[in-house]
């Protein structure tokens, strides 16, 4: 694997970040993603979001939440070059690490339908689709 270095995410990445998502396939950017929501985002989640850099590029990303009960992981990537070579579980541990810490042992991640590969990553990697479950939103998409 290359060498790298995982770091948590602060507000001053947010330029490189929106880059590095909208050059990844199967990463929705949206109005969510604005740096003034975004730094909300942060400053309710300080801790539990990280990205890991090789030669000072972001190469993969993980950003988790909560509500006090349950996580939400997103924008979970890894740059095509370095897929499947473990890191994307690697930044995947570190946020459910995290969320532990912080008393949620329950946590879900949202996959866009068409996202093949990213629906494949995460059955392999032992996580299960809630068959029973239908999501709902209000508002925008962002």
């Amino acid at each position: 694997m290359a060498n790298f270095d995982i770091q948590l995410i602060t507000q001053a990445d947010h330029p490189e970040l929106i880059a590095f998502w909208k050059s990844c396939d199967g990463i929705f950017v949206g109005d969510s993603d604005a740096a003034d929501k975004f730094a909300l985002y942060l400053a309710r989640n300080p801790h539990s979001n990280f990205l890991a850099r090789s030669e000072g590029q972001i190469i993969g990303t993980a950003l988790a939440g909560h509500d006090g009960r349950r996580g939400t992981l997103r924008h979970v990537a890894v740059g095509t070059k370095h897929r499947g070579l473990g890191l994307g579980r690697i930044l995947i541990e570190r946020c459910l690490n995290q969320l532990a810490v912080e008393g949620v042992q329950r946590n879900y991640v949202i996959v866009l339908a068409d996202n093949e590969d990213g629906l494949e990553f995460w059955k392999h990697n032992g996580w299960e689709k809630l068959e029973d479950c239908v999501l709902f939103a209000m508002g925008r998409v962002s």
